[in-house]
């Protein structure tokens, strides 16, 4: 379809929008609040002048012969309303019906006049004179200022007598005659060039989250009263007020830094949505009235809605951030003509239901209340037509000493009212924290207000127990004392019982204490996945050592890196069927093939050592664990985890799911995959339960763990989802599940399908797992439950803090995507002989005791509605295949 040369872009856009959904009225409403005595006979007779002398206000829209063409009307045809509504038992609440009828009724764009004009009378002295239009007609500073104020003008003259003074029409087609004129230019070229190199290299759009909430879901005021009338455009709406007060504040502080509060504004937008879309250099939009030379004073549609893309800098304050966007916003206003419907067509998004180019900042300067006569109206409210994007406005009722009203206005099809209420709350507090002291970095400033601080930190704290002290080898030693004869671990045709168990791990413990082994000393053990396995790391906490698990299958070249940098003081292998072998090493030497200076193999039938080698006891806070991780591109990491931790972790463990003497709990991740190689030997060992021990690569072949699975009577299985969806795939390992009492999912993303598919088919509990290498077991969990649509990571476990942070270590508002931080008994000390990496990535925890730290893990997550943490995947993008990156 084309036009005829005197439809504008914009017009013939609201056109194709209002054919494709004729229901869905698209209406700006004008409301003024007028105080003092009003001669409505007067009115209606400026009303009628005013529109009168308006042409471009009188005319129809109809295509003709493929082309679309204005038509002119009759200003005969135009009678204002008159409402009385004094009587009602709440006139506001009476008048607010009446409009929002005037609202939801659609105008047919080929027959109807395009607005609705009139009065409505709340009581003595107090009216309301209302404006409604199609969008078609008219922008906000038409009406605002231009026709507003002539309606004010005439008033005067003729409640005065004095003469009406003249006015200059302008001719209802010059809006298009002007674009097709600007079209045929040079200009025209010159700036659809620039739109579309601009749009795609500058900024990613910025998509404010859904899901947050008001603190506080009452209004405590009236500044939103109005509202309601864009819910029959499919509107969510919420407006907060600022006091003038604090307003005065603001301009006190643009006047000492040689600023604008307009600027600033449009500044801590700008700072708002990069904090809150996880983009530094955010793409927005901005309105921008390009009315110059003869048609300056013309009503129609001359506004535009520009993409703007600045960058927010970690260091910027909010006066060079606002003086960043002013530059960048002269720069793209020498475009401003070029209409945003032919931006979207040369970016390629000309179909977009939603706009492309971020939410709208409306930052409206010109209101100025209307003189009638002795009469004063102040703007009240209303609709601004329907927006493709959330819409930001900022403006004034028109007096010297309004307050400032911040409203938030969004597609009811992407954002509910709740939404918006959460958004515009957190916006205003943002916006006073930013304007108090514009000399302050935009990074501190927060976008959380102290209820939400509040809520956040109970959210990212889990329950806490009392650390006691106690150690891996006293819980083991517990379960032993108290289930002697219950079997303890499986493996093939070996089984032990928690005394065998416990009689072999001590006479290894003594040897290796007779080797050297003990309190912050590295001993490495290199058994593959068997009983004697069980037997080495048991031996290894019980000689009060930091074990180092190493997977006898793990590259040659990363063996090596972990032993030259762990610099473990003996190694455990396996020698013959069934022994274990202790060979010191030479701390400086980190090749896999140290010289063996004693090997000590250790009959399953030996005798105990004399009771005058005691084991001593441990310190919860000595070192317990060692566990490689990725570090710097080409290196890996040594985390060192205590006794505490480790102990602390497992008890968590088993206070959420509960082993009991039935359980078996099958062992199968290789000994570098995180927490998960831990929890599976140790929690059952702990439990009572039994670990029983598979083949050494069973974990990466979905029907030879399903076998093991079901010829063991395992009842507690941990996989990647990956794993999980091959074991769906093959229905005869699926069906060899059928025996599992819970399945634990970690060290991939888990979609909510598979685990209720799973636990469907299966009759078993799913659970989702998310812990980093450098915390001792997992740090958050979550059951899925019927009818759940995401399979969020969860909530705090025990004893652990979870915090989701900005760059500037403000906790991000419900919703709002920021990188996982960690504290808690759970956490690491740190890296072995790393200081500088340790401090770069445990740092001082602000939610906490002096002295409290936590752990930037470099994931990226999110609150959601239900208080629950959303992985939203790692900073850097990479990505995880069976739960290795």
């Amino acid at each position: 379809m084309g036009s005829s040369g005197d439809v504008s872009s914009a017009q013939e856009a609201m056109w194709l929008e209002q054919n494709l959904a004729p229901e869905v009225p698209n209406s700006t409403t004008t409301i003024w609040d007028v105080r003092g005595e009003l001669d409505r006979r007067d009115l209606d007779d400026a009303l009628r002048t005013a529109m009168g002398e308006a042409s471009a206000l009188l005319v129809n829209f109809r295509q003709d012969d493929g082309a679309l063409r204005l038509v002119p009307r009759k200003p005969d045809a135009f009678e204002p309303f008159r409402v009385d509504v004094s009587d009602a038992a709440d006139p506001a609440h009476a008048a607010r019906e009446f409009l929002t009828e005037q609202v939801r009724r659609p105008f047919d764009l080929g027959t109807d006049a395009l607005f609705r004009i009139g009065t409505v009378r709340l009581g003595d002295g107090h009216h309301l004179v209302c404006l409604v239009f199609h969008h078609i007609l008219t922008d906000a500073f038409g009406v605002f200022t231009l026709l507003s104020q002539r309606v004010a003008e005439i008033y005067r003259a003729l409640r005065t007598g004095s003469p009406v003074p003249e006015r200059r029409d302008t001719p209802p087609g010059i809006a298009g005659e002007k674009e097709a004129a600007y079209r045929s230019s040079a200009r025209f070229a010159n700036a659809g060039e620039f739109w579309r190199s601009y749009v795609a290299a500058d900024g990613t759009a910025a998509r404010l989250p859904a899901g947050m909430r008001a603190e506080t879901t009452a209004r405590t005021d009236d500044a939103g009263f109005w509202d309601a009338l864009t819910a029959p455009l499919g509107v969510a709406s919420r407006t907060a007020r600022v006091p003038a007060s604090e307003v005065a504040g603001w301009q006190a502080g643009a006047d000492a830094t040689g600023t604008s509060v307009p600027d600033l504004l449009t500044a801590a937008a700008t700072a708002f949505l990069q904090r809150l879309c996880d983009t530094p250099k955010p793409l927005l939009s901005f309105t921008v009235n390009y009315r110059r030379g003869d048609i300056r004073q013309a009503l129609g549609l001359y506004s535009n809605a520009l993409p703007l893309a600045v960058e927010v800098p970690p260091t910027a304050d909010v006066v060079g951030l606002a003086e960043a966007v002013r530059l960048e916003r002269l720069r793209v206003l020498r475009h401003a003509e070029y209409n945003v419907s032919l931006i979207k067509r040369a970016a390629g998004h000309a179909g977009d239901a939603r706009s492309p180019f971020g939410p709208v900042v409306n930052v409206i300067p010109f209101l100025k209340e209307l003189d009638l006569a002795g009469a004063v109206g102040r703007f009240a409210g209303g609709t601004f037509g329907l927006p493709d994007e959330v819409r930001i406005s900022t403006y004034g009722d028109g007096g010297a000493d309004s307050d400032l009203y911040v409203r938030f206005d969004a597609p009811g099809t992407l954002y509910t009212h709740e939404d918006i209420a959460g958004l515009v709350e957190r916006f205003v507090a943002f916006l006073r924290a930013a304007l108090a002291d514009p000399r302050a970095r935009v990074r501190d400033v927060s976008a959380v207000g102290d209820e939400e601080r509040a809520a956040l930190l109970g959210l990212g704290t889990g329950p806490v127990a009392e650390l006691d002290g106690v150690t891996v080898p006293a819980l083991l030693g517990r379960q032993a004392a108290a289930t002697p004869d219950a079997i303890a671990v499986v493996h093939e045709d070996t089984a032990l019982t928690y005394g065998e168990l416990a009689a072999r791990a001590d006479r290894l413990a003594r040897r290796l204490v007779e080797h050297g082994a003990g309190p912050e000393r590295v001993v490495a053990v290199a058994v593959p996945r068997s009983a004697e396995l069980v037997v080495a790391v048991c031996a290894v906490l019980k000689a009060g050592a930091a074990c180092l698990p190493v997977d006898p299958d793990c590259p040659s070249d990363l063996m090596q890196a972990m032993l030259g940098d762990a610099r473990p003081a003996l190694l455990l292998t396996v020698v013959g069927a069934d022994g274990l072998a202790v060979t010191p090493l030479d701390g400086a030497q980190p090749l896999w093939e140290a010289s063996v200076i004693e090997r000590a193999t250790v009959p399953r039938d030996a005798e105990p050592l004399p009771d005058s080698a005691p084991l001593a006891a441990c310190s919860g806070e000595e070192a317990a664990y060692l566990r490689y991780t990725a570090g710097p591109p080409g290196q890996t990491l040594g985390v060192v985890l205590t006794h505490a931790a480790l102990a602390d972790g497992l008890r968590g463990m088993q206070q959420r799911h509960r082993l009991d003497e039935t359980d078996r709990v099958l062992h199968k991740a290789p000994a570098t995959l995180g927490a998960a190689s831990v929890w599976e030997l140790l929690w059952p060992l702990t439990a009572g339960a039994a670990v029983v021990m598979t083949a050494q690569d069973v974990h990466r072949d979905a029907a030879a763990l399903a076998d093991a699975v079901r010829r063991t009577g395992a009842t507690t299985l941990h996989v990647v989802p990956s794993v999980l969806a091959e074991l769906l795939r093959d229905e005869a390992a699926a069906t060899a599940c059928k025996g599992l009492r819970r399945v634990l999912c970690g060290g991939e993303a888990l979609p909510a399908g598979m685990a209720a598919r799973f636990r469907e088919l299966c009759d078993v509990t799913v659970h989702h797992l998310y812990g980093p290498a450098e915390t001792a077991l997992d740090v958050t969990a979550w059951e899925h439950r019927t009818g759940a649509v995401t399979a969020p990571i969860g909530r705090p476990v025990r004893n652990t803090g979870v915090h989701v942070l900005d760059g500037g270590l403000h906790m991000t508002p419900t919703g709002v995507v920021g990188e996982v931080y960690v504290s808690g008994a759970g956490l690491a000390r740190g890296y072995l002989h790393r200081p500088a990496e340790t401090a770069d990535h445990f740092v001082p925890c602000p939610f906490g005791p002096p002295g409290t730290r936590m752990y930037r893990t470099g994931d990226l997550a999110r609150w959601n509605s239900d208080g629950e943490l959303e992985y939203a995947g790692p900073a850097d993008r990479r990505v995880r295949i069976r739960g290795f990156w």
